[in-house]
């Protein structure tokens, strides 16, 4: 599920009043709700199927359109800081996942974070990649691997439309240029903020709907084999990486929260890995903070403590410079 739907589950998990009873009202099942009968869904599914050419004729012509737009917007000075795929460097964040995973998490203060993105005049979001961007290089650097090049992190974006027959949701994804070649925090946060700018038109020109569609066309099945295919023939080493990690920021409740009585201190939520990607960085803010959460695959990532208590560090760099 996306991050702004997930947040949901909080208000179903706790309280506005650590003295809320503990009985729900209005919680009893509803009586007249019933699973759909095998036949409903079997004729849902032929007719979702005998409209799938009509989808591909349409998503054809999306399609065109789309690349249109997106040629005009890298043509523009609005895409001159965009980041394209497999322009990633090749780094140990990317190697072979195995089925381990490790956690680690730290937060940071929201106030803090304001005072930066008001003093450079950026987004929110530029601070959390900032920070995060600076965990990423002192993680590289104390390892002698830092590249030449920048650290590219996927961004996922919630779409407004759900896909049909599913009741579910879908995520697009876009990219952004982390800068951790430069070694100054602020002309790096000022980087980030540019190829943010960069990626928003390039993310308006293609659409929400591609995502949407182009996932209504491709039989889930067919994508799935697909991939299982490319890891197996080891065809993600033979290009450059489309990203080095991903980096989702949700917003969180600001009022506090309760279970039972007792108080939410802090939220940390752990995003899933993709294939050749070990890193996660999931941040949600919560009150008067933002608590970050790493995931990683330990055989890849051997220190995840080690990036997560850098961010925080990363703010007091840009503070510093405030």
């Amino acid at each position: 599920m996306d991050g702004l739907r997930a947040t949901r589950l909080f208000e179903v998990l706790f309280d506005l009043d650590p003295d809320a009873p503990l009985e729900r009202p209005n919680a009893e099942d509803d009586p007249t709700a019933t699973a759909p009968k095998p036949w409903a869904r079997f004729t849902s599914a032929a007719e979702y199927l005998a409209l799938t050419p009509i989808r591909v004729v349409r998503f054809a012509g999306e399609l065109g359109l789309a690349s249109t737009r997106v040629a005009r917007v890298l043509a523009s000075p609005a895409g001159h800081h965009a980041t394209l795929p497999f322009r990633a460097p090749r780094t140990s964040l990317n190697r072979r996942l195995t089925p381990k995973r490790s956690f680690a998490f730290s937060s940071a203060d929201l106030a803090d974070m304001k005072t930066v993105k008001r003093a450079f005049k950026v987004t929110m979001n530029d601070v959390a990649l900032a920070m995060t961007a600076h965990a990423l290089r002192e993680y590289l650097l104390d390892r002698d691997e830092l590249p030449e090049r920048s650290l590219v992190a996927q961004i996922p974006v919630g779409v407004a439309r759900r896909l049909a027959g599913t009741g579910g949701n879908a995520v697009a994804a876009t990219g952004c240029n982390l800068q951790t070649h430069i070694p100054d925090p602020v002309e790096r946060l000022t980087a980030i903020h540019a190829s943010m700018q960069s990626a928003k038109a390039l993310q308006s020109a293609l659409g929400d709907d591609m995502v949407v569609d182009a996932l209504s066309v491709i039989p889930g099945a067919a994508l799935s084999a697909g991939l299982s295919l490319y890891r197996g023939l080891g065809l993600d080493r033979l290009h450059p990486p489309i990203f080095n990690a991903i980096v989702s920021n949700v917003p969180g409740p600001p009022v506090a929260l309760y279970t039972h009585g007792a108080r939410l201190v802090a939220g940390y939520t752990f995003g899933p890995l993709l294939a050749g990607c070990a890193l996660n960085v999931t941040l949600m803010s919560y009150q008067d903070q933002i608590d970050f959460g790493v995931a990683t695959c330990p055989d890849v990532v051997d220190d995840p403590w080690g990036i997560a208590e850098a961010i925080p560090e990363g703010l007091d760099a840009l503070l510093k410079r405030v």
